[in-house]
């Protein structure tokens, strides 16, 4: 079935609005942000679980978070990515873009504006990649 095959994830810049949404305790979602730990979630069949952490400036933990997600490339789909960055910065939204096509040459590559659901959930600053494995 085609929805097992996708793989969507993001890295959050802060835990508060998933705490907000009682998917985190708000006291560890105070410890991640006192210590400035961005997690990576993945999220499948409406659940969200920790994959991973980066640390750092936005540059550092979008990079990270982009080496992270596409590390396996043999078990990744060439065909189509989604990137969604939850920011006005143009800088932050490029820097998404030149990663994830530095990583993988796709076939077609859509930089997508953030939807209400998704900044609700992750919050402003997140950024998250979307693609279909093999």
């Amino acid at each position: 079935e085609a929805k097992n095959k996708i793989s969507c994830s993001f890295v959050l810049k802060s835990t508060q609005y998933v705490a907000n949404n009682k998917r985190l305790n708000q006291m560890i979602s105070n410890l991640l942000d006192i210590f400035r730990i961005k997690p990576i979630i993945k999220i499948k069949h409406d659940e969200m679980k920790v994959r991973g952490i980066c640390l750092g400036s936005s540059e550092a933990y979008v990079k990270k978070y982009i080496r992270h997600i596409l590390r396996n490339r043999k078990h990744i789909s060439d065909s189509i990515v989604f990137i969604t960055v939850l920011s006005n910065s143009e800088e932050l939204r490029e820097l998404a873009y030149r990663e994830v096509t530095r990583k993988m040459k796709w076939k077609h590559v859509y930089m997508q504006d953030a939807s209400v659901s998704n900044f609700c959930n992750v919050g402003l600053g997140s950024v998250g990649i979307m693609f279909y494995t093999k």
